[in-house]
């Protein structure tokens, strides 16, 4: 395979991505991400885990920030 070819595959797929319209507003996303990271890091203190950077606190963050991208994305197409 040669590095043309993989040029044109990828800027392909770039243009395509590029042409999609996407109606999400990225600050209530964002929103939702920071939001979702802080509430999800918080949570283990709620069962006396005080430990900031201890492994539950770390998952739970990152479920959160999941979920709060979700959330995020869910109400921009739902406001738009």
């Amino acid at each position: 395979m040669g590095i043309s070819l993989i040029y044109e595959l990828y800027s392909e797929r770039l243009k395509v991505c590029l042409s999609y319209n996407w109606t999400m507003n990225r600050r209530l996303v964002m929103l939702g991400a920071v939001i979702g990271m802080i509430a999800g890091g918080f949570l283990p203190s709620l069962w006396g885990d005080y430990n900031t950077f201890g492994i539950g606190s770390i998952i739970s963050s990152t479920v959160g920030g999941f979920l709060g991208i979700w959330l995020g994305v869910w109400l921009s197409k739902r406001l738009s």
